[in-house]
């Protein structure tokens, strides 16, 4: 893992976290208030993490039992 995170800090390969799957837990307190528009602040948040710090943003999706396909998003 060090090696692949020195590789992706070089910005020549994303880096190969787990799966590519975003996962997002978020709380606010009954005292903030938003203008709305969360979701939308939260996925160009996970957009800009992912294409900044060169994550790789793919997702194998299971076929058979044992094959898999890279679904590319």
């Amino acid at each position: 893992l060090l090696k692949n995170a020195n590789i992706a800090a070089a910005g020549v390969l994303p880096m190969c976290q787990d799966t590519g799957t975003a996962i997002v837990m978020g709380k606010r307190g009954q005292n903030v208030l938003t203008e709305g528009g969360d979701e939308e602040a939260l996925s160009h948040g996970i957009y800009d993490a992912y294409t900044k710090l060169n994550l790789r943003y793919s997702q194998m999706a299971p076929l058979t039992m044992w094959d898999e396909k890279n679904t590319g998003s």
